[in-house]
């Protein structure tokens, strides 16, 4: 479910509106690459799985981490937080419900940051 840019959708396989976004509001990214950082370092419960399976799982992390770093607002020439949604496509910032316009999400920054 991984984009090719690292990012991860809200829903998986429901890809209409918003659903198809990279989101790190509700943590929907941040909770997606701590499970595949447990499974790269093969933490408990996940210490019996595949060696290979692994691997791929640390690859998708430094993707992952790659993508948050391409995504982080920038104003006025310097790194700030991080939006709610991204555009799967562009890495811009975008809205998700009528009600939900583009913006930044602070809370979610915060797991942000601690994930990094």
């Amino acid at each position: 479910m991984q984009y090719e840019n690292g990012g991860f959708p809200q829903y998986f396989p429901r890809h209409d509106h918003y659903h198809g976004r990279i989101t790190f509001n509700d943590n929907a990214m941040q909770n997606a690459l701590r499970l595949l950082l447990q499974v790269s370092r093969r933490e408990a419960p996940y210490a019996r799985l595949p060696l290979t399976l692994s691997v791929e799982a640390a690859a998708a992390v430094d993707k992952g981490i790659e993508c948050i770093l391409a995504c982080q607002y920038v104003q006025n020439g310097r790194r700030t937080i991080w939006a709610q949604q991204y555009d799967e496509k562009t890495l811009q910032p975008v809205g998700a419900r009528a009600f939900e316009l583009a913006g930044l999400a602070t809370a979610e920054s915060v797991a942000v940051v601690e994930l990094l």
